[in-house]
C-alpha cells in the first residue's frame, strides 16, 4: 500500500516493471487519498562495499546528481565485488569523472571500479540502474 497524494508518482511515470492496483481509500479511512494496493515490485539490490557493508542506492544517486548531467546510468557489482558504472551523459552535458570516481571509491572502498561515460543511446531501451551479478 502507498499513499496517493502525488498524482505524478514515479511508479506511474517510468517503466519500472512494478505492478499494483490504484484504488480509493477504504471507507472511513483517516487519510481519504487513493492508494496503490497489491504492489509487486522489483527485488532490492544488495550492493556491498569492500568490508561487506551495504551501499545504498540513495547514496549513489546523490553522488551522481552532484557530479553528472546524465540521461541514464547502470551500475553493476560483479560477483568478485568489482563495480562498473556506465553513465549516459546528457547531450552537451558534463560529467566530472574525477569527482565521480572519488565518490565511488568513498562509497565502495578498496574495490576495483571502472567508469564508462558514453553518449546517450536512442534505441528507447531503459537501463537497469542498479544490478548485482553472482
Amino acid at each position: 500500500m502507498s499513499g496517493g497524494r502525488n498524482p505524478y508518482l514515479p511508479f506511474l511515470r517510468y517503466r519500472t516493471g512494478d505492478h499494483a492496483r490504484w484504488a480509493p481509500a477504504p471507507e472511513g479511512a483517516a487519510d481519504p487519498f487513493p492508494r496503490l494496493w497489491d504492489l509487486q515490485g522489483r527485488a532490492g539490490v544488495d550492493l556491498r562495499d569492500a568490508l561487506g557493508r551495504p551501499v545504498g542506492p540513495v547514496d549513489l544517486q546523490n553522488l551522481l546528481r552532484r557530479v553528472a548531467a546524465f540521461v541514464q546510468h547502470e551500475l553493476v557489482q560483479r560477483a568478485d565485488g568489482s563495480v562498473h558504472l556506465t553513465i549516459e551523459r546528457m547531450p552537451a552535458g558534463h560529467v566530472n569523472e574525477d569527482a565521480l570516481r572519488a565518490g565511488l571509491n568513498q562509497l565502495f572502498g578498496d574495490l576495483p571500479i571502472t567508469v564508462a561515460v558514453i553518449d546517450p543511446r536512442d534505441d528507447g531501451q531503459k537501463r537497469v540502474p542498479w544490478r548485482r551479478e553472482g
